[in-house]
């Protein structure tokens, strides 16, 4: 049983990922996409972090973080691509 959950939870979320890129889905299915996939990561490192503050481990306390901060400088930087890509479109017309 654990092993069709995970099968049917990898085709689901390798499928969201890919759509997600994919520039010919509409962009509201993509950014729909993107929130979902983003909740789940943030709502895992959130728990891993929180598993750690409970149980008083280090080692998920420093996980954790590490994903939620990892998460958090990646979106940054994407944020920041996206602002210099449309500054140079602009610049353009």
């Amino acid at each position: 049983m654990d092993d069709l959950l995970e099968l049917v939870m990898d085709v689901l979320l390798e499928g969201a990922a890919e759509t997600a890129a994919s520039p010919k889905a509409p962009l509201r299915v993509r950014i729909i996409l993107i929130l979902i996939l983003g909740i789940g990561f943030f709502g895992v490192a959130g728990l891993i972090f929180w598993v750690g503050l409970d149980t008083g481990k280090w080692g998920l306390m420093l996980l954790g973080l590490a994903l939620l901060t990892g998460g958090g400088a990646w979106i940054w930087y994407k944020y920041r691509e996206y602002q210099r890509r449309r500054k140079r479109v602009d610049k353009k017309l």
